[in-house]
């Protein structure tokens, strides 16, 4: 999934690559990069493993409730 392609998928289970080095500013952690992607390609469900700082972090509201909406 972490591959330059970008494709969607019906399904996606992923775990975010938690502590890697991500190219965007646009977020502090890398599991809120990982989770963003994983939500953008999905096309009707996914899991996504995260930690659970993730549900509480301010930073992660926005990509929260792009889970929530699609």
């Amino acid at each position: 999934m972490y591959n330059s392609a970008s494709d969607s998928a019906s399904y996606i289970i992923s775990v975010p690559p938690l502590g890697a080095a991500i190219e965007s500013d646009s977020y502090r952690f890398s599991h809120e990069a990982g989770v963003y992607r994983a939500a953008k390609e999905m096309e009707s469900r996914a899991v996504v493993l995260v930690p659970p700082s993730f549900l509480f972090q301010r930073s992660s509201s926005a990509i929260r409730e792009l889970l929530i909406e699609d």
